[in-house]
């Protein structure tokens, strides 16, 4: 039979037992809009029970088992995967619209209506031929389309090195986070609650997983294992460093390597740079390259065969050596003396046919393989960038959209609600009123058998 100083005992248990499921309950409350906190829930299980004899037991109280933050660990991947592709087509969509600002000349303002004032200039050539003005119109037409096609590759360029030191500052911030995450590992496993997705680890991974979409498993041991890809960039307290060579050829992204492992972004932030930086930066240069390339092939061969004044003939207009869009430029012959600019296809100084011919060119295909003249080609080009980014606000939009319903999912499971947790701290308050009520109890029961005794 249990004696009555074992009946304190277990309303003294009782009493720490309700009193650390209010304080629990309390600070889920205080925290109700801290950002990244997971509710806790105080788990009470039944003490020992006493035996008394065969058959006959008698129950000892209530004990806290555990106290233990309620996380999904199937939603929090899923958060992790969903702020992954947020992050991808968010800093896209970002770098997109700088390009886009920085290429706005290629319309009417820009290269489309210096490319139409350069030809423009033709014609006015083509209409007195004989003279010297014309020709130095048509010049410095020549040099500002190629001082504008020379601008547009220059700020392609610049923002392609913006880009780098975007995505070198990237890096280095994953590294950190690294680094504190295997940190955090070492410091779970110590206070034994490795086994738990605690606050400081799921805020470190929400972070990552921005950056790089990196997935992550809760080992056996209770340190996070963090990959991207193949790689695995955490593991338990070793962290592999990410390096970013700039200087490879090719892809900058075939240059970023953990450990000497070469390492792959598919989705987060790291990824959506480089495909700006690899894709949509070079897609835009290489059509501005071949609209200068079709435009300098084709006007040189022309004015090459044709007559500036003083009977001057073989020249070419455009530095033929230089037919980027980085490097367009007139020929030296062209810059030293306007008047060998040819207009007469045999000589006469009265003949304007090439002139014309070279006028006509604005309207013929010679840009893609003969497929479309070059004002269709910049044109394209602008809608191409146009789609592009339409594309990725689109997708942008949808990855958002994923994001907030796994964040609603993460909330049911692991948000305070204040209602729920007023409820509970109903419950225990009446626990701990009841177990109070028992000590007062067996105190009684002790004055009765002490005034028994005497």
């Amino acid at each position: 039979m249990p004696s009555v100083n074992a009946t304190l005992a277990m309303a003294r248990r009782a009493l720490l037992a309700q009193q650390a499921a209010i304080q629990v309950t309390g600070d889920n409350i205080a925290n109700a809009a801290t950002s990244g906190y997971a509710r806790r829930r105080a788990e009470l299980r039944e003490s020992l029970v006493i035996m008394d004899q065969p058959g006959i037991g008698f129950g000892s109280g209530v004990d806290i088992a555990a106290v233990r933050p309620l996380r999904d660990l199937f939603i929090e991947q899923q958060v992790q995967r969903a702020r992954g592709d947020a992050g991808r087509f968010a800093a896209a969509g970002q770098q997109l619209r700088v390009i886009e600002a920085a290429v706005g000349d290629l319309g009417e303002a820009g290269l489309m209506g210096a490319l139409d004032r350069f030809f423009s200039a033709w014609n006015d050539l083509a209409r007195d031929p004989a003279s010297s003005a014309p020709r130095t119109i048509v010049r410095e037409a020549g040099r500002s389309l190629t001082d504008t096609f020379n601008a547009l590759d220059r700020r392609l360029e610049e923002q392609s090195l913006l880009l780098d030191r975007e995505t070198a500052a990237r890096i280095e911030r994953l590294n950190i986070l690294a680094e504190q995450l295997a940190r955090a590992n070492v410091t779970a496993i110590q206070a034994g609650t490795g086994d738990q997705l605690d606050d400081d680890r799921v805020r470190l991974l929400d972070e990552i997983a921005a950056l790089s979409g990196a997935t992550y498993r809760l080992e056996e041991g209770g340190s996070i294992t963090v990959r991207i890809g193949n790689a695995i960039l955490v593991q338990g307290e070793s962290v592999r460093r990410l390096e970013q060579n700039f200087s490879t050829e090719g892809r900058a992204s075939e240059g970023l390597t953990a450990s000497g492992n070469a390492v792959q972004f598919t989705t987060g932030e790291i990824a959506g740079l480089f495909t700006v930086r690899e894709d949509d930066i070079v897609q835009l240069r290489e059509r501005l390259d071949s609209i200068a390339s079709s435009l300098v092939t084709a006007l040189n061969d022309l004015h090459f065969a044709g007559y500036g004044l003083r009977d001057s003939t073989g020249v070419a207009f455009f530095d033929p050596s230089a037919t980027g869009a980085g490097d367009i430029r007139l020929s030296a012959a062209v810059l030293a003396d306007h008047r060998v600019i040819a207009a007469s296809l045999e000589g006469d100084p009265g003949d304007n046919r090439l002139a014309l011919a070279i006028a006509d060119l604005e309207t013929s295909p010679i840009w893609d393989n003969s497929r479309a003249t070059l004002g269709e080609g910049i044109r394209e080009t602008l809608a191409a960038l146009g789609a592009r980014i339409n594309d990725n606000e689109i997708f942008n939009a949808a990855a958002e959209g994923a994001l907030t319903q796994a964040e609603g999912w993460r909330d049911s499971v692991s948000g305070v609600s204040v209602d729920e947790e007023m409820t509970n701290l109903i419950r225990y308050e009446n626990g701990f009123r009841a177990a109070a009520k028992l000590v007062s109890t067996v105190e009684k029961m002790l004055d009765t058998i002490l005034g028994m005794a005497g």
